[in-house]
């Protein structure tokens, strides 16, 4: 008698879904039912959970065109942001108003009226790339720059402001020349809107400055310019864990995708998925070979059948987790298909990027930076998802102009608890099928709770010492936290924190975590982490860029003195290069296909495990160092623990910066920068966390 064998695959068709109409039209255009409630939000707070694709950007535009004189929207991603800018355009174009682009292509520059009361509206993308091409146009500082673009549109109807939390973090600060005028001027407009596009995206370290940013600005004054703020998401979240106020929650609801064309519309049709475990992750070679064998077969299928597909259709869209593995089946494809495979991963440069999904590309394989940036039409999508999001937010990019075929990759832990509750179903609606994948996958934490914990408050005081700091040239670091914990500054503090946590906090001088926390951050003007990056030059596609000294690790490179680069190289250097942290340019030749091996050896006796370490003493720890890598690199990495706070641990999320490090031949993990306050605030939570 056999045995009955557990499945090596689930195959189920998920239909599409509608989104329903509203009685409203502007113009010729007729809203959906999500878009005419957010048309008509009332609350300071709203929260709009809406899916990939169904009209998220309309939504917000309308609300702001009609009710405030600014519109800001943060964007997680410069592609999203570059991407979405032409989106708003077409979108406006198409509600009759007349737009003036203004980013770093001269023919916007060129084509713009004399006068600044003839413009509409004024869509202004302020990022590093355009802040710094200002800049050297105008031969001054970015901050001055970025002021002169605003002052140039002043008068226009509507500004609509596409930025990221990096630049408002900086301008909260004072970083930028003038950043207060450049607040003065923007408020000087009237009322704004300020959006979150892709909110979910947001965990750690970088949603405790954008939570931190956004109580700033709409609870320190008692008349805010910013009057109302919209989280866009993707996937559903929970905005009650950051803010204590209402919040009016916008969701799109979903109609099966029978419904007649006069009372829904469409947005996603049926998709045949195929449900495949792996251990846990694509990396292995047979584990590559099976996302190879999958999508073969699904293009060849396509070929045979002679699907008609525009030129810009991508016949299949892959996406991995693993830069290595996507360049490694990225080489795989070319020795299979020849012409027509791409790749995109934070490896390729933005403007490759575009160009890959605007010609024949047949097959495009890539990394989490397909998830969140260009929007393309794909027909059918083979992926891994090692988490709840992942899967819902890549299963997003196939069926959207036709039905279409999917094949995802997921954990075996996984497999079984979705093969179970799909047991027997040969169809599932899409809002039956995410809750399954909701309840059957492991899902990322944000770490809310960090976000209104005593390390906010840290952040604010922070903030405002670094105000502070610019101020009073030579401050020292006692005088600096007595000036910032006075009751001028108290009374401020007060309206964004429950009193109790700053009862709790204030003097930061009587615990040392949270003084260490404080004095990173007063000098660390990132919004995302605060380790260094090393400058790259990119022998493939001739081009520079920034990579974080962690993830350098998983190219083939070699580092040069800045004094030993070429001349010819140094032409090609950009006028904005820096070499801040580093004389080291690392000439990246390509993408490791071997995991790199370097292993640090702690010595027990100078640590105390989920303690903060200044980095010189966790320099003093390193007993011995095994390495594939250049010396030089294992140098570099030095410095910037040095310059640095760690917390040796336990793995927590492998998003968070970190080090695989050895103590008495036991694997731990060494958290650095944000990061490691951010762990030891897990380990400690009883004690930082508001008792409110």
């Amino acid at each position: 008698m056999a045995l009955n064998k557990e499945p090596k695959e689930l195959s189920v068709k998920v239909k599409g879904y509608a989104l329903p109409y509203s009685t409203e039209h502007i113009g010729s255009i007729r809203l959906l039912e999500f878009q005419e409630r957010i048309r008509h939000a009332k609350e300071r707070l709203v929260l709009l959970n809406a899916p990939t694709g169904s009209g998220k950007t309309l939504a917000y535009l309308l609300h702001g065109i009609e009710n405030f004189s600014t519109t800001i929207i943060l964007y997680p991603t410069k592609e999203l942001m570059e991407d979405q800018a032409k989106n708003i355009v077409k979108l406006l174009n198409n509600l009759g108003r007349q737009v003036t682009e203004v980013d770093v292509d001269e023919k916007n520059e060129s084509t713009r009226s004399n006068t600044s009361n003839e413009f509409d509206v004024v869509l202004l993308v302020a990022n590093g790339d355009t802040l710094r091409y200002w800049a050297d146009k105008e031969e001054s500082s970015e901050g001055k720059a970025f002021l002169n673009k605003l002052k140039e549109f002043t008068s226009c109807k509507h500004l609509i402001l596409l930025t990221n939390i990096d630049i408002l973090y900086l301008l909260l600060r004072s970083s930028f020349f003038a950043s207060s005028e450049i607040f003065r001027i923007v408020a000087s407009r009237g009322k704004a809107l300020l959006v979150v596009d892709e909110f979910h995206l947001y965990f750690g370290f970088s949603l405790l400055v954008l939570v931190t940013a956004i109580k700033l600005l709409i609870y320190a004054t008692s008349n805010p310019f910013i009057q109302r703020v919209i989280f866009s998401s993707a996937t559903s979240v929970d905005l009650s864990k950051v803010f204590n106020e209402k919040i009016e929650v916008i969701e799109a609801k979903y109609y099966s995708s029978d419904y007649t064309e006069k009372e829904a519309r469409i947005s996603r049709f049926d998709t045949i998925l195929k449900i495949r475990p792996i251990d846990y992750l694509v990396y292995s070679e047979s584990d590559i070979n099976k996302v190879l064998s999958e999508a073969v077969a699904l293009y060849n299928d396509i070929t045979a059948r002679n699907v008609n597909l525009d030129k810009s259709t991508i016949n299949v869209l892959i996406i991995l987790n693993s830069i290595i593995s996507c360049e490694a089946l990225y080489k795989k494809l070319l020795s299979n298909l020849k012409n027509g495979v791409k790749r995109i991963s934070s490896y390729v440069p933005r403007k490759e990027r575009r160009l890959y999904t605007s010609y024949e590309t047949k097959i495009l394989v890539g990394t989490s930076a397909i998830e969140v940036g260009i929007d393309f039409d794909s027909y059918s999508l083979v992926f891994e998802a090692s988490d709840a999001y992942s899967f819902i937010q890549r299963f997003g990019r196939v069926s959207r102009k036709r039905c279409g075929e999917a094949v995802v990759f997921v954990p075996n832990y996984s497999f079984s608890k979705i093969k179970d509750k799909l047991s027997g179903k040969n169809e599932v609606s899409y809002s039956e099928l995410i809750k399954i994948i909701e309840n059957s996958m492991f899902k990322s934490k944000s770490y809310e709770d960090f976000c209104v914990s005593q390390f906010a408050l840290v952040l604010v005081l922070a903030i405002f010492a670094a105000i502070e700091k610019r101020i009073n040239r030579g401050i020292d670091e006692s005088e600096l936290l007595q000036l910032v914990s006075n009751d001028k500054y108290k009374e401020i503090y007060k309206k964004i924190f429950p009193y109790s946590i700053v009862e709790k906090t204030l003097p930061i001088d009587k615990d040392f975590v949270l003084k260490r926390f404080f004095m990173l951050l007063v000098d660390n003007v990132s919004a995302r982490q605060n380790l260094a990056s090393i400058p790259c030059y990119l022998e493939e596609f001739d081009t520079f860029t920034l990579v974080s000294i962690t993830d350098l690790a998983k190219f083939d490179f070699e580092l040069k003195e800045k004094s030993a680069i070429s001349s010819d190289l140094k032409k090609k250097l950009p006028h904005s290069y820096t070499f801040e942290n580093t004389n080291q340019l690392a000439i990246v030749h390509k993408i490791s296909l071997e995991k790199a091996k370097h292993q640090f050896y702690l010595d027990s006796s100078c640590i105390e495990l989920k303690k903060v370490l200044l980095g010189k003493h966790i320099i003093g720890c390193i007993t011995n160092v095994v390495t594939t890598l250049d010396q030089k690199y294992i140098e570099e990495l030095k410095k910037v623990i040095l310059s640095s706070y760690g917390v040796i641990g336990f793995e927590e999320d492998w998003r968070l910066t970190h080090l695989r490090v050895k103590v008495d031949n036991r694997d731990f993990v060494l958290y650095l920068g944000t990061d490691a306050f951010l762990y030891y605030y897990l380990e400690n939570k009883n004690k930082y966390k508001s008792v409110d």
